[in-house]
């Protein structure tokens, strides 16, 4: 009876004009929109492709459904089918699959927009299968809620306006990464959320289940408006027997990469967990980050029971952020267990496993600032410091974690230093370039080390109150952690950091500041002028940080990381709490001090997949999606409509 229906119900759909012209106009505006997102990535991913149709589908498919019952109530034919004994179950049944192939029918040119990307780049095609299976189960469930609405009225545009704003309503409402319980709870039913891991690439069994039990829930109700029946009845029962898998989330990744997987190497870090721990991540709800964030948490806490996490927005909890030392502008991640907490560099899976491996683990920090050279004092207020006399002690303490040489105004003992970062150390050189001090036995064989002379700025918005010889830096050079988010940092005198090349194995070296184009180094500060054959042009280096790396076994890794700044003022009161001065200090002893020695970490990224969009493949693209893919739907109604005018 069902299939009978189906037939019915498909060739009724197909004769009118109602599936031809919606394919159309879903197919231009998904192309243009399509390209457009290929254009401003230059990169073959077709995960933008997943989120735009679904957001078009939920107003075509209930188009598509319209017609169902209410049709069939408008015209009296459901009495007759009722009547002669049609069942109502395989009547709604009938009608919500006509609607959903039809739907799928629509959707399936869409391939072709997947298709030139495949032809003009190498995109992963774990996404392709995923997203379009995701927009499939949408389709399905759309199809349903229209197919109810229809039963419930015998307006057929009532019941598609009635849908479409219901479904918009559900891809809207709440967020996953909302701020407020209300939003997250909601973000459980939002259509938007759960077609994510889709789009990502990922099949998840709680929105499998979503979308199932929806359209079931949705199809039952609907014969249940005509029918009372046992057979109705178990149909619902399934419906919401699926909706408690809704909060198991089993996911298949079907990434290349596996990027939407934790490495192993994460998962016995939380297998060990034993107590319960809140991962927090302080981001603001504009934070083009935020979902990114999100999505990883969420990952963390479905590895154990004891992990719970939390997606806070700073504005929200001042009290928090004050007490936890989070910047209340950029946010950060906390980990935390009872009263102990450990601060993660960045919401990333190395700096959050490695901070929720220090809390297991007990691991602390303790910051070890030299003195008896006649060294500056530094503002580290969120860290355990001890002050360590090189005059008096003939090498640096075990239980050191990073050693601060802060501005030493004479040549420090550096056998002892030298010693200590041969040894898989930890050290942070602020270099003043009022102190003829360079640390040379210890920096020069990483490549490290200062040129004598002060920075001058030659751009008047980059300066501090007109002094051209206190740079505001605004370019951070080097994809790394100690300058992620960082905001402009601000340093009253500072000379040239240099890194050249030696053979380290190994060894890498970032640098991490620079001034402006207009700057340069002058190397007499006190007749300032530019002289080419002396001084050096922009943009100076002013930090620079290096990494020396070696794999101990399968399980550990040792690490020797420097950090080189030219100025110490920067880091002293008052100067620290100016522009982002803090914040730079805070990042370099955090990435310094990250017991990542435990964790050899590679998370598992994305390949970088280039895609070259010349105009002639952009027109092409958009002629074949805009024009002629819709050109020939709308033929195709065409021949429909003459055919049906000649009988």
């Amino acid at each position: 009876m069902t299939l009978a229906v189906l037939r019915k119900e498909l060739a009724t759909l197909w004769t009118s004009p109602v599936p031809w012209v919606a394919g159309a106009a879903l197919q231009a505006v998904l192309a243009v929109l399509f390209v457009d997102q290929l254009q401003g990535r230059t990169q073959a991913v077709v995960q933008p492709l997943f989120p735009i149709a679904g957001l078009l589908l939920v107003v075509v498919v209930p188009v598509l459904a319209m017609r169902g019952f209410a049709e069939e109530q408008r015209s009296g034919n459901l009495d007759v089918l009722r009547a002669v004994g049609v069942p109502a179950l395989p009547l709604a049944m009938g009608k919500w699959l006509a609607a959903w192939l039809t739907a799928c029918a629509l959707l399936a040119p869409a391939l072709v927009l997947a298709g030139l990307t495949a032809l003009w780049g190498d995109p992963d095609t774990g996404p392709i299968v995923s997203g379009f299976l995701g927009l499939v189960l949408l389709c399905g469930a759309v199809a349903a809620v229209g197919t109810l609405a229809s039963a419930l009225t015998s307006s057929q545009a009532l019941a598609a306006l009635v849908t479409i704003l219901l479904t918009l309503a559900l891809w809207f409402v709440g967020s996953t990464t909302g701020g407020s319980t209300l939003d997250r709870t909601l973000g459980a039913i939002s259509l938007s959320e759960r077609l994510r891991t889709f789009a990502s690439g990922g099949i998840d069994t709680a929105d499998v289940a979503f979308f199932v039990f929806v359209a079931l829930v949705a199809v039952a109700v609907s014969a249940l408006r005509f029918e009372r029946r046992l057979t109705l009845l178990v149909v619902l029962a399934l419906g919401l027997l699926s909706l408690g898998f809704t909060g198991t989330h089993r996911v298949l990744d079907l990434t290349e990469q596996e990027t939407l997987t934790l490495t192993s190497i994460t998962r016995d870090i939380v297998a060990a967990v034993d107590d319960d721990v809140t991962i927090t991540a302080f981001v603001g709800r504009a934070d083009p980050g935020r979902v990114e964030t999100v999505t990883l948490l969420d990952r963390y806490a479905r590895l154990s029971r004891h992990v719970d996490v939390d997606v806070v927005d700073p504005a929200d909890a001042p009290g928090d952020v004050r007490r936890l030392g989070i910047d209340p502008i950029y946010g950060g991640v906390v980990v935390q267990r009872g009263a102990d907490a450990e601060i993660a560099a960045g919401p990333t899976e190395q700096d959050i496993t490695s901070a929720l491996a220090r809390l297991v683990r007990g691991v602390d920090a303790l910051v070890c600032v030299t003195q008896g050279s006649g060294e500056h004092e530094i503002d580290l207020p969120t860290w355990e410091t001890e002050a360590v006399d090189l005059l008096v002690v003939e090498a640096i303490p075990d239980d050191c974690s990073v050693v601060v040489v802060a501005g030493p105004q004479t040549e420090p003992e550096q056998d002892a230093l030298a010693e200590w970062v041969a040894d898989d150390g930890k050290l942070l050189a602020l270099l003043d370039p009022v102190a003829d001090v360079d640390l040379e036995e210890v920096l020069a064989p990483f490549g490290l080390g200062v040129k004598r002379g002060v920075v001058f700025e030659g751009d008047p918005e980059a300066i501090v109150d007109g002094d051209e010889s206190s740079p505001i830096i605004r370019r951070y050079s080097a994809a790394h952690p100690v300058v992620r988010n960082l905001p402009p940092t601000y340093f009253p005198g500072v000379q040239e950091v240099v890194a050249r090349d030696v053979d380290v194995p190994g060894l890498t070296a970032a640098r991490l500041a620079d001034t402006s184009d207009v700057s340069y180094l002058e190397t007499r500060p006190l007749e300032p002028a530019f002289d080419p054959g002396e001084d050096t042009g922009g943009p100076i280096t002013i930090a620079a940080a290096v990494d020396v790396s070696r794999i101990e076994s399968e399980s550990a890794i040792a690490r020797t990381r420097i950090v080189v700044v030219g100025d110490v003022d920067f880091a002293t009161p008052p100067f620290a709490a100016a522009a982002a001065n803090g914040r730079f200090l805070q990042q370099i002893v955090s990435w310094l001090a990250l017991d990542d020695d435990l964790i050899p970490l590679s998370s598992n990224l994305p390949l970088d997949r280039p895609l070259t969009l010349t105009d002639a493949r952009v027109t092409y693209a958009r002629l074949l999606g805009v024009g002629a893919i819709p050109a020939l739907l709308l033929l195709g109604g065409a021949i429909v409509w003459a055919v049906r005018r000649r009988r």
